[in-house]
């Protein structure tokens, strides 16, 4: 199973590069949605790492996207796929640690 996984993944990435598409259009990237200051959903996400009213930490491939402000909530959580409402102040992208 995980060899499969791992020949999907490889297809995919040169499939991409050989269109010139970028990484989030083909799966095992990951696409951010944002609804104004009340609401994003995130798809291709791996976990949630950290989770507080202030702070929203989650993991997707080898990055973290954080999302920052008041009163947040994860609206939903199915698949791969996190709803997160409240008053969104700050959402920001760094490379994960390994």
């Amino acid at each position: 199973m995980k060899d499969e996984k791992r020949e999907r993944e490889r297809l995919g990435e040169k499939l991409r590069r050989a269109l010139e598409l970028d990484g989030d259009v083909l799966p095992y990237g990951y696409m951010l949605e944002v609804r104004g200051r009340s609401g994003v959903m995130l798809r291709g996400a791996g976990r949630i790492l950290l989770y507080t009213p202030q702070q929203i930490k989650l993991r997707v491939r080898d990055a973290e996207i954080t999302v920052r402000g008041e009163g947040l909530i994860c609206s939903s959580y199915y698949a791969d796929a996190v709803g997160i409402e409240g008053r969104i102040t700050e959402i920001s992208f760094e490379e994960a640690e390994k």
